[in-house]
């Protein structure tokens, strides 16, 4: 990552000791990587942070962020936190994408689409577009637009975005209902009954907005 933790330092016939094989300077001088603690909790995984191209310009990142996870880190599902063990405690919801298939070496464009076709992810975005649905109350494609747009990106559209998918919107529902077997293949891709409250028609338009909202690079890099 380019840092050099013994710059301008004479190690010459010295010996250097690297705490959990984190760089962290000088004897007794925790630098950022938590190599005392690793040594005693021990590494069990990387966390690759990323965010969008305007939270990088804020924070002045021109790549994306590397975090050491250890054993000490972890929290069994519905474990107890203590509040004790942070300095500015905080919840952050986050979207975890889970792949059927690992993505290894070079990645085609066609493998990269796996969040816009695969079985999983369209299940997903079906189950999210049910969600809106039965929030809105079947019948208001604004506040389901509305709903979709802070679940996935934390904020409303603003008015261009909302104008583009609004309108994208009444095309899909348009052609579902001319075409209600398509909405009847689309609404049952996955394993999950799907929940037809809303209709077959209105229930794949949904699906088909959740699923390219899903796509966008802010949703995806959040």
């Amino acid at each position: 990552n380019g840092n050099d933790p013994y710059a301008g330092v004479d190690v010459a016939g010295k010996v250097v000791m690297l705490l959990a094989g984190d760089p962290d300077g000088e004897a007794g001088a925790d630098q950022g990587f938590e190599g005392r603690r690793l040594t005693y909790a021990g590494r069990v995984g990387i966390k690759m942070g990323f965010t969008s191209r305007a939270k990088c310009i804020q924070m002045g990142l021109d790549d994306m962020i590397w975090g050491r996870l250890s054993s000490g880190m972890i929290v069994e599902d519905g474990g107890p936190i203590s509040l004790k063990r942070y300095v500015h405690p905080r919840v952050e919801p986050e979207i975890a994408f889970l792949l059927k298939k690992e993505l290894v070496g070079h990645v085609t464009p066609l493998q990269a689409l796996a969040t816009l076709n695969d079985p999983q992810f369209v299940e997903a975005a079906r189950f999210l577009a049910s969600l809106a649905l039965r929030d809105s109350g079947n019948d208001q494609p604004d506040r389901v637009v509305d709903f979709l747009a802070r679940r996935l990106l934390a904020r409303p559209l603003d008015a261009s975005e909302a104008g583009v998918v609004r309108e994208g919107y009444a095309q899909a529902l348009a052609f579902y209902r001319q075409h209600p077997e398509d909405a009847g293949r689309l609404v049952r891709v996955g394993d999950s009954k799907p929940d037809l409250a809303a209709g077959e028609p209105l229930l794949a338009a949904t699906t088909l907005v959740a699923n390219q909202l899903l796509n966008l690079d802010a949703v995806l890099n959040k």
